[in-house]
């Protein structure tokens, strides 16, 4: 009976059958590892490029697959088992995968005088860069540049490269109007803050066993509350992990996926989140 109530969400967080990945889904240690080497490679093969105008510095994931906190879990697809072109009767069902994760990836390059004064001018400086990635990649993956970032397919995965350039926020904050300051929010947001939350939460989860499966089963709660729009991935991941921490005394962190995910409910319905902050780290 034990056995069965600890156990009793995991339906909540496997991947449908109707999902039609191929080769078979693997178990959710195999998936992260297929991904983690996936990503290990390209990182390298990147590092070892010759002809692109920065040195690259590192590479950050932001992602929740990445981190084994997205509620469907990392796998790999095989699109070569998808047809390229609808059947004879025009019919496009099984012509693509139906659904293909996208992880994100910051790459940080060394800092340059040579970027321009003018913000646009930084921008198309950035569209070249991508396309010259592209053209370097090209000859051992298959590449998509756009003028924002590069999608690089890897052993079944996407990764979605964009480059960080402080200059941007430079140049953004001597302009005094609303879009400058809503874009150099949004640029923080996913060169700052993204990063640092990701690397947080992935050493969190490595000190807490069922902390990602905890997360996996909330974020489904908040979906079916139709609430997913309304509270980003991020804080629910955020509120998982305050709910793991022994805040009372008397409280030990949670001992399956289930008690954490119960420990989630019960913060919900008792914290005064009006009248006191939450810190997380």
């Amino acid at each position: 009976m034990a056995a069965y109530v600890v156990n009793q969400a995991d339906a909540l967080v496997k991947i449908p059958s109707k999902l039609r990945f191929s080769p078979p889904t693997l178990k959710t240690s195999a998936g992260q590892l297929a991904i983690t080497t996936a990503f290990d490679n390209v990182c390298s093969k990147i590092k070892q490029l010759e002809g692109f105008p920065l040195e690259i510095v590192a590479f950050q994931s932001v992602s929740a697959g990445m981190r084994g906190t997205s509620t469907i879990q990392a796998q790999p697809i095989d699109f070569a088992a998808f047809p390229v072109k609808p059947t004879s009767s025009g019919d496009l069902t099984n012509a693509i995968p139906p659904f293909v994760p996208v992880h994100d990836v910051v790459i940080q390059v060394e800092a340059s005088n040579a970027w321009p004064d003018d913000y646009q001018a930084v921008l198309y400086s950035l569209a070249a860069m991508y396309s010259r990635l592209g053209q370097l990649l090209r000859a051992s993956y298959v590449v998509e540049t756009t003028p924002e970032w590069l999608d690089v397919l890897v052993d079944g995965f996407v990764f979605r490269f964009r480059i960080q350039v402080d200059r941007r926020l430079a140049l953004l904050a001597r302009r005094n109007d609303e879009t400058a300051t809503a874009e150099a929010t949004q640029l923080r947001l996913q060169f700052e803050f993204l990063p640092l939350h990701a690397g947080g939460i992935r050493a969190f989860s490595q000190q807490h066993t069922f902390f990602t499966s905890a997360v996996r089963i909330a974020q489904r709660w908040v979906a079916a509350h139709l609430l997913a729009d309304e509270v980003p991935f991020e804080v629910v991941e955020c509120l998982v992990a305050y709910a793991f921490k022994p805040t009372v005394a008397i409280y030990s962190p949670p001992a399956s996926a289930l008690a954490g995910f119960h420990r989630f409910l019960e913060l919900l319905a008792k914290f005064d989140f009006a009248e006191t902050y939450i810190y997380f780290f």
